[in-house]
């Protein structure tokens, strides 16, 4: 596994190791797989909340940006049982570790996302219900028209970009 934190800077900016996109868009393409998500949604999603680079806030975590604490209420919810049961996560401090791993916040934060678009009927929607300030119509906006598109042609350009992931569609 990938710590979040394991980085290296150009000019003051924290960039993610090629090791570390690597993952980044292996654990996209596995999770989108999975929960049936677009993996270049959820790149899109991780571009525009941390541009790839680790957040700098603590209530923040990962390149999903995950609110742990509101992931992880006092109440019983749904997301909190299945945290337990689908992800094996039987604490709240269990949780804001487990979901620092590279590989478990990718899974979690798509995992996370599918539902939102199911509940929404959509991916616009659903990005929209994912972020949840007052910029959430621009987020959904920026997501689906910008940061996918420019993804998209970069993929086209250089396809060496995803390596062995080639394999797994985009569906």
């Amino acid at each position: 596994m990938i710590a979040i934190s394991q980085t290296r800077r150009l000019a003051g900016t924290p960039l993610l190791t090629k090791q570390g996109a690597a993952e980044l868009i292996r654990c996209a393409f596995v999770a989108g797989k999975q929960y049936k998500v677009d993996p270049l949604v959820t790149l899109g999603v991780m571009a525009r909340e941390t541009g790839f680079s680790p957040p700098k806030s603590s209530s923040l975590i990962g390149p999903m940006q995950i609110a742990w604490r509101a992931h992880w209420p006092n109440q019983e919810t749904d997301t909190k049982k299945a945290l337990k049961e689908q992800f094996h996560v039987p604490n709240r401090d269990t949780f804001k570790k487990w979901v620092s791993e590279i590989r478990n916040n990718v899974h979690y934060g798509t995992w996370y996302l599918s539902l939102m678009i199911k509940d929404a009927k959509g991916i616009k929607a659903g990005l929209e219900k994912y972020n949840s300030t007052k910029l959430r119509k621009d987020y959904a906006r920026d997501i689906l028209s910008n940061w996918m598109k420019q993804l998209e042609a970069a993929y086209k350009k250089d396809n060496r970009a995803l390596g062995p992931f080639l394999t797994l569609t985009r569906e």
